[in-house]
């Protein structure tokens, strides 16, 4: 596998099913991870799920389903 130390992942929904094991692998092969939630409550749990380990989390309430969002950068 190539070195991914310091490049960016970008996880989704990272609260529920696959997607904190995937947060997780990402960030203990060094990189940085920016996780999604629909809610505040989503992240928080994601936060707690993800953080316990160290690593490098961003967490931004997003719901990947609002195009317009997107289109505007998620903010």
């Amino acid at each position: 596998m190539r070195d991914v130390a310091g490049k960016v992942a970008f996880v989704a929904g990272a609260a529920s099913g696959t997607s904190p094991g995937i947060a997780r692998s990402f960030a203990a092969s060094g990189m940085q991870v920016v996780v999604t939630g629909e809610s505040e409550d989503h992240l928080a749990e994601a936060r707690d799920l993800l953080t316990q380990d160290g690593g490098s989390f961003r967490f931004i309430p997003l719901d990947v389903t609002d195009r317009k969002r997107l289109a505007a950068g998620g903010g």
